[in-house]
């Protein structure tokens, strides 16, 4: 769960030294996993909902998925646009959940079985963005994202604070399936 520190720099900037300046992801690039799309020939704009069906499984009985939407300019600068996040054991789809728009319940962990395949929906926020003609699509899936995400889950007693305990993710190797029964993404795309 250490690949993707530098995801903390979004669209929000870092957390104290540059909020709200979008910085470059190319950091990033031997980071987790990443998909591009060709040179696009002509604009292509989002506009709605996105959402990652990610099949895949880790050696751990719990683990971290963020997913990252950017694009990519013809010098090679990666921009966020848009992003999402999914703890794997708070997968639990909420009845209001859909395909386009997946809502976890978050009521309780369910711990997954290391090895075995999962199918995940990691909703990743809407969003409407133009990319240029000449840019790329890229989106990069990653375990990690500190500091906006610690990688640990907290159970914090209000009535005793000092009671807190603190239980870090294991480092883990988490494998993705792809191609055919694979990851897929879903994108709301106008070439308009």
């Amino acid at each position: 769960p250490t690949a993707g520190l530098s995801m903390s720099r979004d669209q929000q900037g870092t957390v104290a030294i540059t909020p709200y300046v979008p910085l470059d992801q190319r950091l990033e690039d031997n980071q987790g996993l990443t998909w591009r799309t060709p040179v696009l020939a002509k604009a292509m704009t989002i506009n709605g909902p996105a959402a990652m069906h990610l099949v895949a499984a880790s050696s751990a009985t719990d683990t971290d998925w963020f997913v990252k939407i950017s694009d990519v300019e013809p010098g090679g600068t990666e921009r966020i646009v848009a992003e999402g996040q999914l703890r794997a054991s708070m997968r639990k789809p909420a009845h209001v959940s859909t395909r386009h728009e997946p809502v976890q319940s978050l009521r309780k962990p369910h711990p997954i079985t290391p090895g075995r395949f999962v199918r995940y929906q990691i909703a990743i926020a809407p969003t409407a963005y133009r990319f240029a003609a000449g840019h790329r699509l890229q989106i990069r899936l990653t375990s990690y994202n500190l500091p906006n995400a610690l990688p640990a889950t907290f159970h914090i007693d209000v009535d005793d604070p000092g009671a807190t305990v603190i239980n870090p993710l294991l480092p883990a190797t988490n494998t993705v399936r792809i191609g055919r029964g694979g990851t897929t993404l879903t994108l709301p795309i106008s070439s308009r």
